[in-house]
């Protein structure tokens, strides 16, 4: 018996003097020689005797301890298979978000129902300018502009949008059938750079009116012929999505964002 203990001491001290320690995964460890390893397994002498061990039972900090060779190139793999499972989903139109895959264009749409819209047409006069002078009087004209006014709300700061803007401003003046179309089809874009709001003002052409100023010996005549804005055609878009339109005569239409 005093043979057998000293024998298991001389053991565990020799192991002690060259060994290391393994854990295992179930949150155990154990104090061991390293006896023999490959891809699978791990062969170790312990007090107990000899034991062999596959990788998958230890911890990652084991297996970079006891084999680092290994380690890199399980490392490596993981993250081969990690890219591998990207370029799959991504052909697939996934995306990931908040940790979950989910179809790219329905978190697209998902995203944009948080945003909100405001779409508001005006118009602007300038003043009066004398443009021609005779003996009678004078002719006045005076710009006349159509404005779109856009503005954003919610928008996912994290990241950039393309806002883009085509329109047609009808025009009519008083006392005439003819309506004429300003601006026909104009686009205007701009950038948006991680910001959770954005205002976009457009102002068109002028349509000029005009005011002939005659002076008589009764007194000033003023004969006015002024511009009537008749309405517009407005198609937006953030991004590739269409997020509102309005058509000439009809009323406008808010597409997946939500009308503010």
């Amino acid at each position: 018996m005093k043979v057998t203990m000293m024998g298991m001491a001389v053991l565990g001290s020799a192991l002690l003097c060259g060994a290391v320690t393994i854990k295992y995964r179930d949150g155990h460890a154990m104090v061991c020689d390293v006896l023999a390893k490959d891809d699978t397994n791990l062969i170790v002498r312990t007090i107990k005797g000899v034991q062999t061990n596959t990788w998958r039972q230890l911890t990652p900090e084991s297996i970079k301890t006891v084999y680092p060779e290994l380690f890199e190139r399980l490392k490596q793999q993981a993250r081969d298979r990690q890219q591998q499972q990207l370029d799959d989903m991504k052909a697939k139109g996934m995306i990931l978000v908040g940790g979950k895959w989910v179809d790219k264009k329905v978190a697209a749409l998902a995203a944009l129902a948080r945003v909100k819209l405001n779409v508001i047409t005006t118009e602007s006069v300038g003043k009066y300018s004398e443009v021609e002078r005779n003996k009678d009087g004078s002719k006045l004209k005076r710009p006349k502009y159509g404005v779109l006014k856009i503005k954003l709300d919610a928008l996912d700061k994290t990241r950039s949008y393309t806002l883009r803007v085509q329109y047609t401003l009808f025009t009519k003046q008083v006392d005439s059938k003819e309506i004429k179309e300003v601006d026909k089809d104009m686009e205007k874009k701009e950038t948006i750079l991680k910001k959770d709001t954005h205002f976009m003002e457009i102002r068109t052409t002028p349509a000029d009116e005009y005011k002939d100023v005659v002076r008589g010996v009764r007194g000033v005549y003023t004969d006015e012929q002024k511009i009537d804005i008749q309405g517009w055609d407005i198609n937006i878009w953030l991004g590739k999505t269409l997020i509102f339109e309005q058509t000439h005569g009809s009323k406008p239409v808010y597409h997946h964002v939500t009308q503010w």
